[in-house]
C-alpha cells in the first residue's frame, strides 16, 4: 500500500511540473546543450588524434622502411619455396598416378586368377572375390584422384612459377 501511495504522489507531482513548465523550451535547451557538448567532445578527440599522428609519423616511417627491406628478402624466399612446393606436389601426384596403375595391374592379375580358379559349381571363392572387389575399389578411387590432379601435376613439372601464382591467387581469394 505504501508503494502504491508513493507511486501515485510521484505521478501527480510530475503532472503538476509538466503543466507549469514549457516543454518545448526545455527540449530546445537540452538539444543545444547536447549539440555543444558533442561538438566539444569531437573537437577534443580530433585534436588529440592529430597530435598522436604528428608524434607517430616519423616513427612509423622508420618502421615501414625496416619492414619493407625485410619483406623484400622474405617475399623472394617465399616465392622460391612456393615454386619448389609445386614440384614436390607434382611428384606426390605422380606417385599417386603410378600407384593407381600398379593397383589396376594387381586387379587384373587377381581377376585372372579368380577366373582361372573357379569352384566346381562355377562360382568364385569368397576370398578371391573379396580381394578382387577391394582391388577394384582402391584402383578406381586412386584413378579418380589421379585424374583430378593431372593438370596441377603437369603444371608443377613444366611451369612451376604459374602454379605458384595460382597458389597465391587462391590464398588471396580465401582472404576476402
Amino acid at each position: 500500500m505504501k508503494k502504491l501511495i508513493t507511486a501515485l504522489l510521484i505521478f501527480l507531482s510530475l503532472g503538476v511540473n509538466a503543466k507549469n513548465s514549457n516543454l518545448s523550451e526545455t527540449a530546445k535547451d537540452a538539444t543545444e546543450v547536447a549539440y555543444k557538448d558533442s561538438k566539444s567532445a569531437i573537437s577534443t578527440v580530433y585534436g588529440d588524434g592529430k597530435d598522436v599522428v604528428k608524434y607517430l609519423t616519423p616513427k612509423t616511417e622508420k618502421l615501414l622502411d625496416k619492414i619493407s627491406v625485410k619483406l623484400e628478402t622474405t617475399t623472394n624466399e617465399v616465392w622460391r619455396i612456393l615454386v619448389r612446393q609445386q614440384k614436390v606436389w607434382s611428384f606426390a601426384y605422380l606417385l599417386g598416378f603410378i600407384t593407381s596403375l600398379i593397383f589396376w595391374y594387381r586387379f587384373y592379375l587377381s581377376f585372372k586368377y579368380a577366373e582361372a580358379n573357379l569352384q566346381s559349381d562355377g562360382t568364385w571363392a569368397v576370398q578371391n572375390g573379396l580381394l578382387t572387389i577391394a582391388l577394384f575399389a582402391i584402383s578406381l578411387i586412386l584413378s579418380i584422384i589421379s585424374i583430378s590432379h593431372t593438370i596441377p601435376m603437369l603444371t608443377g613439372f613444366f611451369n612451376s612459377e604459374y602454379g605458384a601464382l595460382q597458389t597465391i591467387a587462391e590464398i588471396a581469394k580465401s582472404l576476402k
